[in-house]
């Protein structure tokens, strides 16, 4: 025993350690570099003692942190631009962007189809003219909602689609609901992508809510993998502000000058509104312009309203006889599609003025003599400024402007107070719209 101990007291001393009296039969266990030994009992042998190490405290609280998960980190952009609403019917997907709602203060609107939450969404934005925002959860959630992404995509509206996924990781192997969804959506929305990480959502965020407001407006997809929506990431830096399409610049001085010298020189004029002016918010400059010229003023879609039903310069009723009959129609963010017989409703000889926000998808099927694109107030302002000084005056009733007879007599018109626009806006009772 006295060899044992003797060999474990030279162990420890090339340590430089100190241990406690040995029993007989101990052996030796390697220590823990550093470690410091236990207060030693009253006549044990005196050793040297390790230097005192001093630690530091231990926090007793958790320290704040920048993490969030992915829900939130959607809700919070949603904020950032003015969301308010979000139309949905509950699926596990979407759960973390619930959580975030809540958080941010944006109401839930829960519905029982998710057809009718994409609706919902687009009745908002045509409301608002702000983006209106839905979820929809995975697989038959989202192509549930496939005829209302096609509704706002034909008319032009702001809409957010924010859709469940199936987990990334688990991608391929048979999850809930699992379905691509993009190939579905693209040919119908402006944007759509899926999400590759949770620090991304954030920026598909940014870039969809950009791409749905930007001129032509129209709706937008975000995919979001369950596994990337619920993990966590950074949060990001508050978005910049979005581009107002009623503030930016107007049309090739070019063309307004082309547009103002045919309107000085028009004696039947119309003007044609259609949904483009609602969403370009050209309503305050279109009713300047048709009071300052004095011409009647058609509308369509998202247009009627733009000018009030009982403005004397505005008709309905007579839109097939006005248009027929006119030899300058300004047509202002109204497609030339079916509801204007692609270019025919106007009159053979008609000298076509297109006003848009920017230029169509397709070329007109009609020839048109000036083409204007760009914000419509500086437009139609600029146009209104141009052609002020045309041969009529000002104050002239709309009277004063003579039409072709009509070649039918109907029954006259339910609203006497309408003026009269020569003979046929008096008699006829067209009830194209």
């Amino acid at each position: 025993m006295t060899s044992r101990v003797a060999a474990a007291d030279t162990v420890g001393s090339r340590r430089g350690a100190t241990d406690r009296p040995r029993s007989a039969g101990a052996t030796d266990r390697p220590r823990p570099a550093g470690a410091t030994d236990r207060p030693r009992s009253a006549g044990a042998t005196d050793r040297p003692h390790a230097p005192a190490v001093s630690v530091p405290a231990v926090a007793t609280e958790a320290e704040p942190t920048t993490q969030q998960h992915g829900g939130r980190l959607i809700a919070a952009r949603l904020r950032a631009y003015g969301v308010t609403k979000l139309f949905t019917l509950s699926g596990g997907h979407l759960f973390s962007i619930y959580d975030g709602c809540r958080a941010e203060g944006i109401d839930i609107v829960d519905v029982r189809h998710e057809q009718s939450a994409a609706f919902a969404a687009e009745g908002w934005a045509k409301v608002t003219r702000t983006p209106g925002v839905c979820a929809l959860t995975a697989g038959p959630g989202v192509t549930n909602g496939m005829s209302a992404i096609a509704s706002a995509h034909q008319n032009h509206s702001p809409v957010l689609v924010l859709g469940g996924r199936a987990p990334q990781f688990r991608w391929g192997q048979g999850s809930l609901q699992e379905i691509d969804h993009v190939p579905f959506v693209r040919p119908l929305v402006k944007f759509a992508a899926t999400a590759q990480d949770t620090e991304e959502i954030p920026a598909l965020i940014d870039e969809a809510v950009r791409s749905a407001i930007t001129p032509h407006s129209g709706p937008t997809f975000v995919d979001l993998p369950l596994d990337y929506v619920f993990g966590e990431a950074a949060s990001a830096d508050p978005p910049g502000p979005l581009p107002d399409p009623a503030s930016g610049p107007g049309a090739d001085p070019r063309e307004i000058d082309r547009a103002a010298a045919l309107l000085r020189e028009s004696e039947r004029p119309v003007i044609m509104a259609g949904a483009g002016l609602y969403w370009g918010r050209g309503e305050t400059a279109l009713r300047s312009l048709a009071e300052r010229l004095r011409i009647p003023v058609f509308a369509n879609g998202l247009a009627r309203g733009c000018i009030p039903a009982d403005h004397e310069l505005a008709f309905s009723r007579a839109r097939r006889t006005g248009l027929q009959g006119t030899d300058v129609a300004v047509v202002i963010g109204a497609p030339l599609d079916f509801r204007l017989g692609f270019g025919g409703a106007f009159a053979p000889d008609a000298e076509i003025v297109a006003i848009d926000v920017t230029e169509p998808a397709q070329d007109p099927p009609r020839p048109v003599t000036a083409e204007l694109y760009g914000a419509l107030p500086a437009t139609l302002d600029a146009v209104h400024e141009a052609a002020s000084h045309r041969n009529r005056s000002p104050s002239a009733r709309p009277g004063s402007v003579r039409y072709a007879p009509p070649k039918t007599t109907r029954a006259p018109a339910r609203r006497p107070n309408w003026p009269t626009i020569g003979r046929p806006f008096t008699q006829c009772a067209c009830t194209a719209s």
